[in-house]
């Protein structure tokens, strides 16, 4: 959706927003679900483990064979239709009263995203590029790898399916909205 909305010039502002926000999700993320997670466990997962391997690479100006890259693109590609299967599988277990949490999700999510970009936008010294990143960073649904951890440490994964849903559902409304926001601003 980035480089769909600035263009080419903005997959590099991407990256880092999703890196961090990767980053924060598996190691801060994990804490808060289980204050006995362990940190060298946490530090070894394959995402970590992936981004330290790609920003090695990258440093090194080290140029990926096609060979090794085809195949790791496709695993990368069949990765998100299997997180989709399962939250499909968790869905069809959930009860429909989850849904009060779900629809308040979703509409908090993007909202609390966007008032906390706002709020620490001025504090940056960002270009206005950085600035519409962050903004459509911060006006996402909640995601799929939310439910994943929910269900990893046993906690309430219907409820966060149930929002994850919901949320991606009302972005219909909410990305369309931002995106009304963001480019005559930062496009």
């Amino acid at each position: 959706m980035i480089v769909l909305t600035f263009g080419e010039e903005a997959l590099g502002e991407a990256v880092v927003v999703f890196i961090t926000c990767n980053f924060l999700h598996i190691t801060l993320g994990s804490y808060i679900f289980s204050r006995h997670t362990d940190l060298l466990k946490v530090f070894m997962s394959p995402m970590i483990l992936a981004t330290l391997l790609a920003l090695t690479l990258l440093l090194l100006n080290v140029t990926v064979p096609e060979l090794i890259l085809q195949p790791v693109s496709m695993l990368g590609n069949i990765a998100v239709p299997l997180l989709m299967f399962s939250l499909g599988v968790r869905l069809l277990e959930t009860e429909l009263s989850e849904w009060r949490i779900g629809t308040l999700a979703a509409v908090l999510a993007p909202l609390i995203g966007v008032i906390l970009v706002f709020i620490i936008t001025p504090l940056l010294d960002l270009t206005k590029l950085e600035q519409g990143v962050l903004f459509l960073f911060g006006a996402l649904p909640p995601a799929v790898m939310n439910f994943i951890f929910a269900e990893h440490f046993r906690q309430e994964p219907a409820k966060v399916a149930s929002m994850v849903l919901y949320g991606n559902a009302f972005s219909i409304v909410s990305i369309p909205l931002a995106l009304a926001y963001v480019l005559p601003r930062f496009g």
